[in-house]
């Protein structure tokens, strides 16, 4: 059975055991960036999907006073196509009645699936110290 819970520090260590296993996900968790995102959870209106005592996925979003945004959305390798990652999008919007929830995806078809509707685009302009990252990088 999967458990639904707001996200608190002692959710941490099992929650980035789930994503240090996954190498797309080293920008989180790399050396030099792991202490900027355990703020971002905290700081954040992060949910984690437990299986037992496994860690099987998390949503991570950004509030402000115009609308929620979900930045990002996690489920493990053996836990995909099991609904967790709709359940997680469905509990952040019950969590939040009041406001307008967005998500910034590259994974279109994930959620076009899921029948939301899709309503622009995500850019890149840079780095704040004015350097740019080659297209396609």
């Amino acid at each position: 059975m999967y458990e639904i819970l707001k996200y608190t520090i002692d959710h941490e260590n099992g929650l980035l055991d789930l994503l240090t296993a996954e190498p797309d996900w080293d920008t989180y968790t790399a050396p030099d960036a792991i202490a900027v995102f355990r703020q971002s959870l905290r700081d954040g209106e992060t949910l984690v999907c437990k299986d037992g005592d496994a860690y099987c996925g998390y949503l991570r979003a950004i509030k402000d006073g115009l609308g929620l945004y979900v930045s990002e959305l996690y489920v493990g390798p053996p836990w995909r196509s099991r609904g967790i990652g709709r359940r997680l999008l469905d509990e952040i919007k019950q969590h939040n009645l009041d406001r307008e929830v967005y998500v910034l995806s590259d994974e279109d078809a994930y959620y076009h699936n899921l029948g939301y509707r899709r309503i622009g685009s995500v850019f890149e302009i840079g780095l704040g110290n004015g350097s740019e990252r080659p297209l396609g990088s």
